[in-house]
């Protein structure tokens, strides 16, 4: 094997020579992984002699389009070939290439992530949101990989990383697929894994796939339908009846056979496994599932794209901030509760089915709470519908930066039957922000009122004199802890921010915090409700920032926003200290 090696020039980079390589930190069936002299960032693979001629041409091919390829995001990144390596006495022949170098401190196989006692054993989060993000993010790098000709054909959760600290997703192996310019295949793929291979290319060689996309809508329907169910069931698993025993019993027999247990129509020949939760999944999701898995018109990764995005939107959350589909959570079983993942049902209507029971009675129930709860949300006196509950003053209106947050518009619903409203599934999508989420907390565990390190915004801006103030002779209740309530002086104080105290991870992260924004989260924590709103004004309009929670007194929990309109939050619990500041910490 050459000694001194030379890494080909790009448009960009001029050639340079990285002399002797050390030993393999990897090795797989085509060659050998080492880490790079003279960039850590970069590792650089050789292919084993008998493998070179076979990858030369396409590797080549594969550099000289390297720009083409997305460059590295939040949301997924693809280790493609960046520049060629060849001896330095035959420059003219290709040994292998450099890459993208991921750290295993860092990343972490798919199928890692998708089994609940693997991601125990590698201290990933369980979050339920986290593995749909990561469905959405691998349909992007799918979607992106098809636009410059590319098709995975061997897509499997081996060939997939995600990142430890959130739902980033890295496509690796990038030099397996099948290349194409326009409909001409210039560089088959030459493997494929039975198992996530679709029924009509079981018996066809990697090579001879004449619909590489459809290949690729069937493993990644494998994979996703793996990511989003219980347990990692496998979507061609299930319970066959005992009075048919000549049925396939592997998953690739099954799935030739067409024996998908979960769709909306009934399999007569098999039943879903009893732990399933498909029936809570959006009615979009399980058709995109069984268009899939079930049929060969399968959707594309756009089509994905705009399902998953309506079904995050589904999403509820737990009073033990599971996330999960439906009212009832798939893990602790309690019902959801309202917020930014809330049930997409209007409020009152939500309201009313949680308070009314089914019976002969509930219909003329019903038609007085919608009339009390149309009155409250028009501001009108509710003082002769006290039949219910007993009516309680709203918190003290806030000021031009806080305002109520308008309940967001009810997402539609399937591939087929979608209102008039509803955008076309190939209309253009709306921008992917960066995505990043921290683990549910964990209320039932006490906290300590004194987290470490901390960082205290300076107190720079000093407040008007007519920033709201709750008056002390309110009839409603008094939301101050006790630790507050009982150190108060007869007139409440302003809020400042000092009265902010942020773990110093958030105080990092947040963007938008500045001291007149600080002040309003005190406010927040000192006069709103649980479950209310904190919605901050911009040039371009309104944009949710935070909200709070349903925590222990004298604690607040509130899931703050890092970024304006992203759709992940922090959630920090704020408890009181001797000198009346609310101090967060993680939870």
């Amino acid at each position: 094997m050459p000694k001194h090696y030379l890494e080909a020039a790009t448009k960009s980079n001029p050639a340079r020579g990285i002399g002797t390589l050390s030993a393999p930190i990897a090795e797989g069936g085509a060659g050998h992984i080492y880490r790079h002299p003279h960039d850590p960032s970069q590792v650089i693979k050789l292919y084993k002699p008998d493998r070179i001629d076979g990858h030369a041409d396409k590797i080549s091919y594969m550099a000289a389009v390297a720009d083409r390829v997305p460059p590295p995001s939040s949301q997924f990144r693809v280790i493609w070939p960046k520049r060629i390596i060849a001896d330095v006495a035959r420059p003219d022949r290709p040994l292998g290439f450099s890459m993208e170098f991921l750290d295993a401190r860092d990343w972490v196989r798919l199928d890692k992530f998708s089994h609940p006692i693997l991601r125990r054993q590698e201290g990933l989060s369980d979050s339920y949101r986290l593995r749909l993000l990561a469905v959405r993010h691998l349909a992007m790098a799918i979607n992106a990989l098809h636009a410059i000709g590319a098709h995975i054909i061997d897509l499997k959760p081996e060939n997939i990383m995600v990142s430890r600290s959130g739902a980033t997703i890295a496509i690796i192996d990038c030099d397996g697929m099948q290349l194409n310019s326009g409909a001409r295949v210039l560089f088959p793929a030459a493997l494929k894994t039975l198992d996530y291979t679709a029924p009509e290319f079981q018996s066809v060689a990697p090579n001879r796939i004449d619909n590489p996309a459809n290949q690729d809508g069937f493993a990644f329907a494998v994979i996703a339908f793996r990511l989003l169910n219980r347990d990692a069931i496998e979507p061609f698993s299930g319970i066959t009846s005992p009075r048919l025993p000549n049925l396939p019993s592997d998953a690739v027999g099954r799935s030739l056979a067409g024996m998908y247990a979960f769709g909306l129509k009934p399999d007569p020949r098999i039943a879903p496994q009893p732990q399933s939760i498909h029936t809570t999944w959006p009615l979009a999701l399980r058709q995109a599932f069984d268009s899939a898995l079930a049929s060969r018109n399968r959707p594309s990764m756009q089509d994905w794209l705009r399902i998953t995005d309506l079904a995050l939107r589904e999403l509820n959350r737990c009073k033990s901030s599971h996330y999960h589909f439906g009212h009832k959570c798939h893990t602790c079983g309690s019902l959801s509760m309202p917020g930014p993942s809330g049930p997409s049902m209007p409020w009152p209507s939500r309201l009313r089915n949680l308070l009314v029971p089914a019976g002969p009675l509930s219909s003329p129930i019903k038609i007085g709470m919608g009339v009390c709860l149309g009155m409250i949300a028009l501001g009108l006196p509710i003082s002769q519908y006290q039949a219910l509950s007993t009516p309680r003053d709203a918190p003290p209106k806030p000021t031009s930066l806080v305002v109520a947050a308008p309940e967001p518009p009810l997402p539609a619903t399937g591939i087929a039957g979608r209102n008039a409203s509803s955008p076309p599934l190939n209309a253009p999508l709306p921008p992917i922000r960066e995505i990043r989420e921290l683990p549910p907390p964990n209320l039932k565990a006490p906290v300590s009122p004194t987290p470490s390190p901390l960082i205290e915004l300076p107190s720079m801006v000093a407040l008007p004199p007519e920033f709201p103030s709750r008056n002390a002779s309110s009839d409603s209740p008094s939301l101050n802890p006790p630790a507050l309530r009982d150190a108060a002086p007869t007139r409440r104080l302003p809020p400042s921010p000092s009265r902010l105290v942020l773990p110093d991870f958030a105080g990092r992260q947040i963007t938008w915090l500045g001291p007149s924004e600080a002040s309003t989260l005190v406010d927040a924590l000192d006069t709103k409700l649980d479950g209310e709103r904190i919605v901050v004004r911009t040039s371009a309009g309104s944009v949710l920032a935070a909200q709070i929670g349903q925590s222990r007194p004298p604690c607040r929990s509130m899931e703050i926003y890092p970024r304006l309109g992203n759709m992940i939050f922090i959630s920090l619990l704020f408890c009181p200290d001797t000198q009346r500041r609310w101090v967060g910490r993680r939870t």
